[in-house]
């Protein structure tokens, strides 16, 4: 699966993982530079923001199309939690889990799962999901005017890959 922003038609479509987006795309406001990064980061989610273009380097680097910034949900002073379950056709599964909640006064951590499996939809398998990925967020606030926000990914993308079929060309009549 390859992640590709268009703000207001404008984008690029690179099939290539070293290709330059078009679009700058930031997640907590760290600038993302291949789009392919993106593939698993999409849970656990406070907002998006998006910003029309074009954008100088306000997020990280000059954009054509604008700026994409995913920001992920910051631990919490209170304990919560959260799941959720997804099945659909092509023997889909998706799983969710989050949890969050203080460790001392000034420590609060956050951790986030991520897990989505899914058969190909063409015949040799491609185009399957194989996803598991997790984050943990740590919050440190001694005081006021002091915060300090840390925020570890790890992603794991696994499955066959894309694929394609190949149709005839059939002259207009």
């Amino acid at each position: 699966v390859l992640t590709q922003f268009y703000i207001r038609g404008v984008g690029n479509y690179g099939t290539n993982a070293f290709a330059e987006a078009a679009v700058a795309t930031s997640f907590n406001g760290v600038n993302l530079s291949r789009p392919t990064t993106l593939d698993a980061m999409y849970f656990d989610l406070e907002r998006v923001e998006l910003l029309k273009g074009p954008q100088g380097t306000l997020y990280g680097r000059n954009a054509t199309g604008g700026a994409v910034n995913i920001i992920a949900k910051r631990p919490t002073r209170d304990f919560e939690g959260s799941t959720g379950v997804e099945f659909g056709n092509y023997s889909a599964r998706k799983v969710n889990a989050a949890l969050s909640g203080p460790v001392s006064d000034a420590w609060s951590l956050r951790g986030a799962a991520h897990w989505v499996k899914r058969d190909g939809f063409f015949s040799d398998g491609y185009e399957d999901e194989d996803t598991r990925a997790v984050r943990f967020t740590g919050l440190y606030e001694p005081s006021d005017t002091v915060s300090w926000l840390t925020t570890i990914d790890y992603e794991d993308i696994g499955g066959q890959g894309g694929g394609g079929a190949i149709t005839p060309y059939i002259e207009p009549g």
